[in-house]
């Protein structure tokens, strides 16, 4: 089961003071560009460090060359290197007290034994450095009420997204861009969307877990393409519940190619379809089958009580 997430590194998740971009481009054409971008677009009020030692200025930003040259310790680092490389940026973040970084780099669990490999010296190394872990595989996230827009999907450049009450978690990073951009046609107002990647360390059940009782999330949105840390689900859905909260779930797997294709994303087993419907109802998700149902029934969930199931009132 994933650690909890406290309200400190909640806080350095979603609304950091300071972020440290790692492996920042002025290139357009490049993902590792639109992180910097975004933010610089978004207003985010907080401070920005681009790292790339082959660059003195970003975009207008003043650049530096390590995570070590830094002239204080960001809240947050997200990691835009190769999955190597982004392993050697998670020890000097360890090295530098950087307490939280998100890591987009793919090519970990999600790729056999050799992937496997890696993911395990990547948690190692965040273990020893002391540094909490969103992905890998994680696009980022953005929060509305804090301007924070950290993330490579780039749905993000549109413009005039409301801050509203919507949670959003999605284990796939295309996602929270499709949802995001369907959802602001339809008035949709999202707190946070965010990609929560392989959750090797971090949990989707845990981020959401840490944000229960923020009086801007008023419901939640899942995507989900497997189950990898039910317990802490559980645990989240039930405090969900006991706080008026609701919760829809999208979850693949209805059909045998989209459990491959969980499967394919997230190294993990999507399960057998009716256990994870069981699994589900006994938290009071409410499960939906489409992504316009996942949008729209978020306001038909806040207009009745929202129930404790019989069987998620035990003790968690």
């Amino acid at each position: 089961m994933t650690a909890p997430v406290d309200q400190a590194l909640g806080r350095a998740l979603l609304a950091p003071r300071s972020v440290a971009i790692v492996g920042a481009s002025a290139d357009p054409t490049k993902t590792s560009s639109r992180p910097l971008r975004y933010l610089l677009e978004s207003g985010f009020a907080g401070k920005i460090y681009p790292v790339n030692p082959r660059a003195d200025e970003i975009l207008g930003q003043q650049a530096w060359a390590s995570i070590a040259d830094l002239p204080e310790v960001p809240d947050l680092a997200f990691i835009l290197l190769p999955n190597e490389l982004a392993i050697d940026a998670v020890a000097q973040c360890g090295a530098r007290g950087i307490r939280a970084a998100i890591v987009l780099a793919s090519g970990f669990s999600e790729a056999g034994a050799e992937g496997r490999a890696r993911e395990a010296r990547l948690l190692s190394t965040a273990a020893a450095g002391n540094v909490r872990l969103l992905g890998p595989s994680s696009l980022g996230l953005a929060n509305f009420h804090e301007n924070l827009v950290l993330t490579g999907n780039a749905a993000f450049a549109e413009p005039g997204v409301e801050a509203g009450g919507v949670f959003c978690a999605s284990q796939s990073g295309s996602m929270i861009g499709a949802l995001m951009s369907r959802g602001k046609a339809k008035g949709i107002g999202f707190a946070s969307l965010v990609s929560v990647g392989g959750e090797a360390d971090i949990s989707l059940g845990a981020l959401c877990e840490a944000t229960l009782d923020d009086p801007r999330v008023t419901s939640y949105m899942l995507f989900l393409e497997s189950f990898r840390d039910s317990e802490s689900l559980r645990r989240f859905a039930v405090g969900a519940a006991r706080r008026g909260k609701p919760i829809a779930a999208l979850k693949l797997g209805r059909s045998r190619a989209a459990a491959e294709i969980a499967v394919s994303h997230t190294g993990a087993l999507a399960g057998d379809d009716d256990l994870a419907d069981a699994f589900l109802s006994d938290c009071g998700i409410a499960r939906v089958e489409t992504i316009d149902a996942l949008l729209e029934v978020g306001s038909l969930l806040r207009r009745v009580p929202v129930l404790v199931p019989e069987r998620a009132k035990r003790p968690v």
